[in-house]
């Protein structure tokens, strides 16, 4: 008999049960892999919890690779985000895999600007204003004596007056006044630069249905290049407009009366939520992205893809 030690044999091997999203989300590694990025908002526990309700309320998510679900919920939590549609939002994307040729689902982290104001605020920003001035208001923006001043009497907030532009003010630690402002022609600018589009190319999501807010943010994200902000969350901000913005980054939402895009499934033939549970597509190819995130997190080979119809965030 040989005296090869058994550990040396070629003996089969049981196959490992992949988890599904829900295991990883539920599991300790998970869990562990927060409690340092939720420390001063909320437990771990909670964080689960919003984090799973927006995978429910946005199916589409349970079709992303769980790394890159995971990936912008780290995203979020840097900049003191959270996925609850009123800080912070995960919402999918199509990206085009250079390899396949093929678009895969991924997922980004978008955050708000009520999200961003809690961040700046977190990190030392203080007096933090902001607001949009509409044709016909008192509005000034000058230097006094090598002192920055501004004047802003805003009308009412149901008012229907053309936006001019949009600001951002705040004060350092010597209580001197500083600001960023955006034309309505500049914030414009950036709108047209947004991946959320149809097929036919057509801006949809908030920039269409809550266009005040979102040049709010936008002069906001100007603003915090002036602040003294932690790497990691600049970081996790350039990333979110890389991914928001990127050339590679494509967020569609399909009309049923068109049919599907080129290279992506039938919006009625897509899986449904408790099929892709069952044998979870994790695409990405890329394995420089999983981070170590969630240890053992493995990406199989894409085998189909499905169309996001995401709801507006």
């Amino acid at each position: 008999m040989s005296n090869e030690s058994i550990d040396k044999l070629n003996l089969p091997q049981n196959p490992v049960p992949k988890k599904t999203l829900y295991e990883i989300v539920m599991s300790s590694d998970m869990k562990n892999a927060i409690t340092g990025l939720v420390e001063g908002m909320m437990t771990p526990e909670r964080c689960i919890s919003i984090f799973w309700h927006c995978c429910q309320k946005t199916p589409q998510l349970q079709q992303c690779a769980p790394v890159t679900l995971i990936a912008a919920l780290k995203n979020l939590l840097m900049m003191r985000c959270e996925p609850d549609g009123i800080h912070g939002y995960l919402v999918p994307f199509w990206v085009n895999d250079k390899s396949s040729g093929q678009s895969i689902l991924t997922c980004a982290a978008i955050p708000s600007a009520r999200g961003l104001m809690r961040m700046a605020r977190s990190n030392g920003v203080t007096n933090l204003n902001i607001g949009i001035v509409r044709d016909g208001e008192p509005f000034s923006w000058r230097l006094d004596d090598g002192r920055f001043t501004m004047c802003h009497v805003p009308g009412w907030d149901d008012t229907k007056d053309p936006i001019r532009g949009f600001y951002c003010t705040w004060t350092d630690k010597d209580s001197y006044l500083h600001g960023e402002r955006m034309s309505l022609r500049a914030v414009e600018g950036i709108m047209n630069r947004t991946k959320s589009r149809t097929k036919k190319g057509e801006i949809v999501g908030p920039w269409v249905t809550d266009f005040p807010q979102m040049g709010l943010k936008t002069v906001i994200k100007r603003a915090s290049k002036q602040w003294d902000l932690p790497l990691a969350i600049q970081e996790a901000m350039r990333e979110a407009d890389d991914q928001e913005f990127g050339k590679e980054m494509r967020n569609v939402t399909p009309e049923k009366t068109d049919g599907p895009a080129e290279g992506e499934t039938p919006w009625n033939n897509a899986p449904s939520p408790e099929e892709f549970r069952e044998e979870p597509r994790e695409a990405l190819p890329e394995p420089d992205l999983q981070d170590d995130f969630i240890p053992g997190l493995e990406i199989p080979e894409a085998k189909e893809y499905a169309t996001a119809n995401m709801e507006d965030y």
